[in-house]
């Protein structure tokens, strides 16, 4: 079940086309525990060529609660960041997910050190790719290592001083707005 969700929120989100995820679905081997799951009659019956299929498909999201949507989507940013594929992209992905998951608010601070390089030349991207990867590798791993809940609660946990919580995070451009007035000394 966890590679066919995994593949339908691909689907959903244009990491794969329609047309492929239907050739995946027809080779998949591990069809025995799904037999008696709706989706997968669902799937098996969906007509993937109609006008506005990939619209039609995206109702198939409703089989999948929000949580497993933010797991299966932190994985697959992951796992493009270490593969060096559209690391801009991954990391909007993940601040996506930074307010239901502080924990993540340390790889997506990459992502203004990125926009910083874009502005002031190439140098240290390499580095920083690396550092980012190495970021991305330790969040994977400790993910595979522990099951659902777990994952859930490790993500809702910050992982030291250097995280700011999503709730108390304003944008940038927000500067000027302080709870603490000045007052002068006249």
């Amino acid at each position: 079940m966890k590679n066919l969700r995994k593949m339908v929120i691909k689907a959903i989100e244009r990491e794969i086309s329609l047309q492929e995820f239907e050739r995946w679905l027809y080779d998949y081997a591990d069809t025995a525990p799904l037999m008696h799951q709706p989706i997968w009659h669902e799937l098996l019956e969906f007509n993937y060529t109609q006008k506005d299929a990939h619209y039609y498909f995206e109702g198939f999201l409703n089989y999948f609660d929000k949580q497993d949507y933010v797991l299966v989507m932190i994985e697959i940013s992951c796992e493009k960041i270490l593969a060096k594929k559209d690391l801009y992209n991954s990391l909007y992905k993940l601040e996506r997910f930074k307010g239901y998951a502080p924990r993540l608010s340390k790889l997506t601070a990459y992502r203004e050190r990125f926009d910083s390089l874009l502005f002031s030349g190439i140098w240290g991207k390499e580095r920083l790719i690396s550092q980012l990867q190495k970021e991305a590798g330790r969040l994977l791993k400790d993910l595979h290592q522990r099951n659902r809940s777990q994952k859930l609660a490790y993500l809702k946990q910050t992982s030291g001083p250097a995280l700011i919580p999503a709730k108390n995070h304003r944008p940038w451009w927000k500067f000027w707005k302080k709870k603490h007035v000045l007052k002068f000394v006249s």
